[in-house]
């Protein structure tokens, strides 16, 4: 009986993959100057770039501003053929040159933007606190379609396989046509629903705590798991779905089932990378505690923690051996940090810094969004002297 049940089982994994696309974390990126075209960098939001070549540990400390633009608040960018995509709380969407920091265009939309953009076969999607989903050109800013939700949609957009996921406030995760808007299914549930991760077929995202895995092409429930206690959007690498809030949990990506959990490090926060089958976690510490730790993504054996005492690490990020995080020192004062992605020392910072997070490494440069106390806000751009 036991050997019947493991064939079924065995053929029905078989059937479930051969019937789903393989997604590549991270890859393949062709573009002469690299993209960062989603959340994360791609849509297993693994915030891992594998194609950084010219900032690493040695000359990360001498990064510089390079230019910076006021454009309001800003909580997160996407970076596609030489242009850096971003939405503001004053509700438009601003395409800027990323080497010079030049306007290209604007869109206002009805409401503010709180999400991060993705960039896809030249098209922009953003969601808006005006209940709305947006397609726009990516080289004009034209309008290509918009979609109306019942809630404020305040994640950020996930593009595979010619379809857009995005969740909004009134509980539901929408699959959208990518080329013309037209709904393909909605998945309900009964609170927020975090940004989609899509990985071989299966759309992931956090809601009222729980994990969710819905079957992509038609929106129907594969697995939940509702003991993770997370809100915002899981990384899913190498069968895995990972997610960290109050404590860590390692999902097996095709069942569900737990494969272990760490529930015994002050890692209650919500950000996380992974690289090289390292999981990187960053604390939300309230006393003076390691503010990143990493782990062996296979068993959850803790490598290394951070050598510093700085709250609230969010928006990790690795580039070439470098860990980037944003966080605040004893004393409140923001500011970026660089470690050594391998042991965790540091190996740079950007302080004094009035940035909000939202981190981006590519082609040689540092994007942040910054804000400062007289209400000016926007984006800075760090790249090496000369």
């Amino acid at each position: 009986m036991k050997a019947i049940c493991a064939f079924v089982f065995a053929t029905l994994t078989v059937s479930l993959a051969s019937a789903q696309s393989v997604t590549r974390c991270g890859g393949p990126n062709t573009a002469l100057n690299i993209n960062w075209p989603t959340f994360q960098f791609d849509v297993c939001r693994t915030g891992y770039n594998p194609y950084e070549t010219q900032l690493n540990t040695g000359n990360v400390n001498r990064l510089a501003l390079a230019w910076q633009s006021t454009i309001g608040r800003v909580y997160g960018f996407a970076l596609a053929n030489n242009v850096l995509y971003a939405g503001s709380q004053n509700g438009n969407l601003y395409a800027l040159n990323a080497v010079t920091g030049t306007p290209i265009w604007s869109y206002a939309t009805g409401g503010p933007i709180s999400g991060t953009p993705a960039v896809a076969n030249g098209v922009v999607y953003i969601g808006s606190y005006d209940k709305n989903i947006y397609a726009l050109n990516a080289y004009t800013g034209t309008l290509l379609w918009k979609y109306t939700t019942q809630g404020h949609v305040t994640g950020a957009p996930a593009v595979a396989n010619g379809a857009v996921y995005l969740g909004s406030g009134d509980g539901y995760m929408y699959a959208l046509n990518a080329s013309d808007g037209a709904p393909l299914w909605q998945y309900s549930t009964t609170v927020d629903v975090s940004t989609a991760t899509v990985v071989n077929g299966i759309v992931y995202f956090a809601a009222g705590g729980s994990i969710h895995a819905v079957n992509a092409g038609t929106g129907k429930l594969v697995w939940a798991y509702h003991n993770a206690r997370s809100t915002a959007a899981p990384t899913v690498t190498n069968g895995v779905v990972y997610s960290a809030a109050g404590y860590l949990y390692a999902i097996d990506a095709l069942t569900g089932i737990l494969l272990w959990s760490r529930q015994d490090l002050p890692v209650g926060m919500v950000a996380c990378a992974v690289a090289n089958g390292v999981l990187y976690v960053g604390a939300s510490n309230r006393t003076y505690l390691p503010s990143v730790y990493a782990f062996n993504g296979k068993d959850g054996t803790l490598l290394w923690q951070s050598h510093d005492d700085y709250q609230y690490s969010f928006d990790l990020i690795v580039a070439n051996g470098v860990l980037y995080f944003a966080s605040s020192d004893p004393n409140g004062t923001p500011l970026v940090t660089a470690l050594d992605s391998s042991n965790g020392y540091i190996v740079g910072q950007l302080r004094p810094f009035d940035g909000q997070g939202g981190l981006l490494v590519a082609n040689g440069f540092l994007y942040s969004t910054w804000a400062d106390s007289q209400d000016q806000a926007g984006v800075k751009a760090y790249h090496l002297p000369n």
